[in-house]
């Protein structure tokens, strides 16, 4: 799963920055079992979710405005290829997105 979202904080301290007040957007990588490795890169104002080709066969890309299980549903957008990576571009929005690789 990957799991685009913000959080509204006060302060906030750690590794190399410091938040004091504003919105910190943050992007975190739940692997499925058994699916492709999702990755996200940041390209302008949208995300880049990706995934290799070898062993993607029959998985689905699915969203969710949470991680309810019940709130699952197919993403139907454009998968390009291209060297043996899949990819979709998403907008990078606020609040939460996830994303996961499903085998139905």
């Amino acid at each position: 799963m990957l799991n685009l979202r913000a959080w509204r904080v006060n302060y906030l301290v750690g590794g190399s920055y410091t938040l004091d007040g504003g919105l910190l957007a943050g992007i975190s990588v739940i692997q499925t079992v058994g699916a492709p490795l999702l990755s996200v890169q940041l390209v302008g104002n949208n995300a880049v979710v990706s995934w290799p080709e070898s062993g993607s066969a029959g998985f689905v890309l699915e969203e969710s405005n949470g991680l309810s299980p019940a709130s699952w549903s197919a993403f139907y957008t454009t998968v390009t290829t291209s060297s043996g990576i899949k990819s979709v571009t998403v907008p990078a929005k606020s609040g939460i997105k996830v994303y996961r690789l499903r085998k139905p």
